[in-house]
């Protein structure tokens, strides 16, 4: 037992054992260089039969411990599945018995990976005087502050640090981050998110920069530019639809028509791969929404273009995406305390963040919540169009209720029918309301501030 755990962890896992009753205790061993655990954090003691799973907390070189108070050490279905879950975190899964002198060791400790490091030379033989690149571009200059910023970053990445740089225009900075940044994510074989502001840049990132390094460096590596999910079309969405089109606004059915061609056609699937851009009302209809996917029981999931495109994430080396997209990544992982698997994004240990000086403003939108009158009447009005009411959601209830319920049902139907007229009556009620109460939370907020609202403003 020795072998595996501490006597101090030992001592300490037999004592709350104790305290509990001899119930399960689940808890988390933090090892040595040896994989020997050395300290215990207790995370939650159960009954005979269970124990609360609280995995979020776990790091790869961690192991995961809790006693069968029954004695019998063989691991259930349940203890298998979250070994195999955790196993392929880098985190080991121990049985043991209520005395803690027995051990079944259902996955073995990991030893954490250790990082490889990227020399200053390696940088230099891509980006300085003479090396790869400058080989493959036409008009290379020799900019020594654009390899002093390289090493910077390289610095920061090795150490896992943090590097705060300010570069001048003409500077090339998106070369002096790529370039460490290939390295050491290859080296290493973990992924590393570059995040911009802009669309501009992104596009450049991916269309330009790091397909020329790829020619010129003669590296191997996957990029991916990751879109957020309401970018993508979702197919069953647009079959609901096509299915009714006499519910949509006559200037919107050429549209709909363009968008049901183009998706045969397109590979991507995503908004910015039509040829023109689509009314955001009729958008809202037909792309993806996390609130309303099946997912997994989606007809189309193995088809699906944002599925599609987090596979592909998952596979890249380099992900390309927006500040938007990272803080939402981070505020999941921040709710959830999962540092280690898919959140909005894969897993990634390296992050390199440029145009940096708008995250702020969009930490500030992403983080705050922005309430207007017309807003909040958009929402609601997507039950009913307050001036074509036969236009919205409950409307088109109204009509495929029609159609799928026959006279033999009429009973049921008039019994929906009055109560869908009842939502539609609330609306109107909740908006008018809204409004009134939005005014006056306005008002009460400018005298508090000691603030004027002009007229006009909302």
């Amino acid at each position: 037992m020795d072998k595996f755990l501490s006597e101090i962890s030992q001592a300490k896992l037999r004592q709350e054992i104790l305290e509990s009753k001899g119930n399960e205790v689940f808890c988390i061993g933090h090892t040595d260089t040896e994989q020997v655990v050395i300290d215990l954090e207790i995370l939650a003691r159960g009954n005979h039969k269970a124990v609360p799973a609280i995995l979020q907390t776990c790091r790869p070189g961690d192991v995961i411990i809790h006693n069968h108070p029954s004695g019998h050490l063989e691991p259930s279905e349940p203890d298998l599945e979250i070994a195999g879950n955790l196993g392929s975190l880098g985190i080991g899964f121990y049985i043991v018995n209520n005395q803690v002198d027995q051990i079944y060791r259902v996955v073995e400790v990991f030893k954490p990976a250790q990082n490889t490091t990227v020399e200053h030379k390696q940088v230099a033989d891509l980006l300085g005087t003479g090396g790869q690149i400058s080989q493959s571009l036409p008009g290379f200059e020799d900019r020594p502050e654009q390899l002093r910023m390289a090493f910077a970053v390289t610095e920061a990445l090795n150490h896992h640090s943090i590097a705060l740089i300010e570069a001048g225009t003409g500077t090339g900075k998106s070369l002096a981050y790529l370039v460490p940044a290939l390295l050491w994510t290859l080296a290493n074989r973990e992924r590393l998110v570059v995040s911009t502001n802009t669309i501009n840049l992104q596009e450049q990132l991916i269309r330009k920069d790091l397909p020329f390094l790829q020619r010129a460096t003669g590296l191997e590596f996957r990029v991916e530019l990751v879109k957020g999910r309401s970018n993508y079309l979702c197919k069953r969405r647009l079959e609901t639809s096509t299915a009714e089109p006499g519910l949509f606004d006559a200037e919107h059915i050429g549209e709909l028509n363009a968008i049901r061609e183009w998706a045969a056609q397109t590979n991507d699937g995503s908004r910015e791969d039509l040829s023109f851009l689509p009314q955001g009302t009729l958008w809202n209809e037909v792309c993806c929404e996390a609130d309303q996917c099946s997912r997994s029981q989606c007809l189309y999931f193995n088809s699906c273009f944002f599925h599609q495109a987090r596979r592909r994430a998952a596979r890249a080396d380099i992900l390309v995406v927006n500040h938007a997209l990272l803080l939402a990544d981070l505020s999941l992982r921040q709710q959830t305390d999962n540092y280690s698997a898919m959140a909005v994004l894969p897993p990634f240990s390296r992050l390199v963040i440029d145009e940096a000086h708008h995250l702020e403003e969009v930490a500030t939108r992403y983080f705050s919540t922005q309430v207007t009158r017309f807003a909040f009447a958009r929402v609601l009005n997507r039950l009913r169009h307050p001036r074509k009411p036969q236009r919205g959601l409950l409307p088109r209830l109204l009509v495929q209720l029609g159609q799928s319920l026959d006279d033999n049902h009429e009973a049921l139907y008039r019994d929906l029918h009055e109560r869908i007229e009842t939502l539609i009556s609330q609306r109107q009620d909740l908006l008018d309301r809204s409004i009134a109460e939005l005014e006056q939370t306005g008002l009460d907020l400018s005298k508090a501030l000691g603030k004027d609202i002009r007229t006009g403003e909302e």
